[in-house]
């Protein structure tokens, strides 16, 4: 079998038991442009791929799965593998010999930069003799190219030894540890723009994979700490939330508490599965993808699914037999609650030239946002009935009832920080009801983005710890992942009655796989206190959460109340309204914490806690609680305390007579 350049896709050439040869594309190894040079390991497990776009690729051949990649940042002549090395050793147009070590996949996605050994003495024409004179030509243009833009080191620094290019092996000398010390200075100089690996996990297989490489930085030359390394931190890509890579042909484009969006590529056709997590409320859905389906989502209302347009080459053959539908970015949508005199299922083509890059649905509406910025509002009969936009690049896009939640960058990354900025749009009055930057944990990316089933926002970032915004109104640390690889990570789905649901993931794993659904499990909220856990903690910690849950009651009770009212029980979204408390619910429930804070200030004043009694009660909204606060005080006869109480009562009167 003999793998052949030239193409997107891997060319293959079998012989036959006959002796005569076939001639076959293999579609699920490609770049997005050419194949300049492909390299076995010795047992045909690994391919080394290279693109005219400077990317190597490392593939598992037999499963299609992409192991490493990086953007090297200058054009090779041909790659070749040392059995006795185990690496991939390359050959670069300034004479420049590197090699690149092979690695098992592992989940850290440990990644190697080629690393340059040495130059050869002889020239160019001989180190291309064999090439046909098509490729001369295509090198010398990259030569003068590199040569205006880049102020490469003088090679005559470089030790020189012959080399016979013919027969190319790399049989690494014993001493190239005290060679390797200087060939990071000539790394930098000669290619100064070798981008920082991306982790794969932020990264939709179906985007496009030169948007992680077009994020390059010239490191510091004194690295004093990753807080303050400003230009080596890459900008957060576009995330889907709960979604995998492409691994062993499937993924999942979507998962959350409705149910799953599976993409299954086939030999000959790709498919995509539906599956839900309430099995009586529908039965599953199996569609096939003629579009190239590269993101989804979906509610109890519907689903939609989106793809972005295929790259056009006008200078390829191929192009001319390819399918008119996948030169579009295509919409797609389906009713989950039809009714007979609608239609099952339709579909929309963005302009040439406009790709979706995130799609999002609430109670009647779903949004398309794409990458000219433009934020489209379609009903679910298919009339676009919105048009707004996006002011700076997208990050991740989520929707509930009639809220459109939009996160973007605000600014470049800025020591060691992504600075990104929520946005969140009323559709029903056009109006932001938050508008402001988003936290996130230094050096990390966000991991998960998305509305509770109550209508609160959370956030996830890839150290793990997950944040609320309650009541639209303050941000809340609500998880602290412990900094330990032998803990497991929870990979989230959504958030059920303020309880986080996902999978469990091994400290070695990313992301569950998209063969088998593994079971999901549920996480508490968990302040990341560090002061001791005894009993008054406990107590101030279970009256915390309350208050955080009590202040987004209240914004779900002047949203949408009268959804309550309304909504008639076939709705499918009839369950996101039910348990909305009413007045009378949210001063029994305030009742409640204040109830808690007395008791607790009663244990403090037994124990002779004075200092942390006059906190809580200073907490307190209601005169009434802190009359009752003012007898134990009398009780346990503590007339300082009790005068303090009193002082702060007539300060606030006005105010706590109110709540009375």
């Amino acid at each position: 079998m003999i793998a052949l350049p030239g193409n997107l896709a891997l060319q293959i050439l079998r012989e036959s038991s006959d002796g005569s040869w076939t001639y076959s594309i293999d579609s699920g190894i490609k770049h997005q442009k050419e194949l300049s040079a492909v390299c076995w390991n010795e047992n045909g497990q690994r391919l080394m791929t290279f693109c005219v776009d400077k990317i190597f690729k490392l593939w598992n051949y037999h499963t299609k799965e992409l192991i490493q990649y990086c953007n090297y940042g200058q054009v090779i002549l041909n790659i070749k593998y040392s059995p006795s090395e185990k690496v991939f050793g390359f050959v670069n147009v300034n004479g420049l010999f590197g090699y690149w070590g092979e690695h098992e996949r592992s989940e850290d996605f440990k990644r190697e930069t080629p690393k340059i050994l040495k130059k050869p003495s002889t020239s160019k024409k001989l180190a291309i003799e064999s090439d046909i004179e098509e490729e001369l030509n295509e090198i010398d243009r990259y030569l003068e190219e590199e040569q205006s833009n880049q102020n490469q080191k003088p090679l005559n620094q470089i030790k020189e030894e012959t080399v016979d290019q013919e027969n190319f092996d790399f049989d690494i000398p014993e001493n190239s540890e005290a060679e390797n010390k200087e060939t990071p200075m000539i790394q930098k100089e000669e290619n100064p723009s070798v981008s920082k690996m991306i982790p794969m996990q932020n990264l939709s297989i179906e985007d496009k994979p030169e948007k992680a490489f077009e994020m390059e930085f010239e490191k510091k030359p004194h690295k004093v700490s990753k807080q303050y390394d400003i230009l080596d931190f890459p900008p957060q890509p576009i995330l889907y939330s709960s979604s995998t890579t492409l691994n062993k042909n499937r993924r999942f484009l979507c998962w959350n508490l409705v149910g799953t969006i599976a993409l299954r590529n086939e030999i000959d056709y790709s498919a995509i599965d539906i599956d839900f997590t309430n099995k009586s409320f529908h039965s599953g859905i199996l569609l096939k993808d003629i579009y190239g389906i590269s993101m989804a989502t979906m509610n109890e209302k519907g689903i939609v699914l989106a793809s972005r347009a295929e790259e056009v080459r006008e200078d390829e053959y191929e192009d001319d037999l390819k399918d008119e539908t996948r030169k579009f970015s295509h919409i797609i949508f389906r009713p989950l609650n039809y009714q007979l005199e609608e239609k099952k299922e339709w579909v929309h083509a963005l302009p040439k030239g406009e790709n979706a890059d995130a799609v999002a649905i609430g109670n009647n509406w779903f949004a398309v946002i794409t990458d000219l910025h433009l934020i489209r509002i379609f009903n679910f009969k298919g009339i676009e009935t919105k048009f707004l936009c996006l002011e700076k690049p997208l990050v991740c896009a989520a929707g509930y009832e009639n809220l459109l939640a939009i996160v973007y960058h605000d600014a470049p990354p800025f020591l060691g920080c992504q600075c990104l900025k929520l946005r969140v749009i009323d559709l029903e009055s056009n109006k932001n009801i938050y508008h402001d930057s988003l936290p996130i944990t230094p050096n990390t990316t966000l991991t998960w983005f998305g509305f509770s089933d109550g209508g609160m926002i959370f956030t996830q970032d890839s150290l793990g710890t997950l944040r609320g915004l309650a009541g639209f109104q303050e941000w809340y640390p609500l998880h602290v992942a412990k900094d330990d690889k032998k803990h497991t990570r929870l990979w989230m789905i959504g958030v059920h009655e303020y309880n986080f649901i996902g999978v469990l993931l091994d400290k070695d794993d990313l992301e569950p796989s998209a063969y088998s659904r593994p079971p999901v499990k549920s996480m508490k909220i968990k302040f990341p206190f560090i002061t001791e856990e005894d009993y008054y903690n406990k107590k101030s910690v279970d009256i915390l959460k309350k208050q955080i849950i009590i202040t987004h009651e209240k914004f779900r009770n002047q949203t949408w109340l009268e959804h309550k009212l309304t909504r008639e029980k076939n709705d499918n979204l009839y369950y996101y309204s039910e348990n909305i408390l009413d007045k009378r619910e949210i001063q029994g429930a305030e009742d409640n914490i204040e109830k808690s804070i007395v008791d607790l200030f009663q244990d403090c004043v037994l124990n002779q806690d004075f200092e942390k009694a006059l906190i809580l009660a200073s907490t307190l909204k209601s005169l009434k609680s802190l009359n009752v606060c003012l007898f134990i005080c009398s009780k346990n006869n503590i007339p300082n305390l009790a005068q303090k109480i009193q002082s702060f009562i007539e300060v606030h009167y006005e105010s706590l007579h109110l709540i009375y």
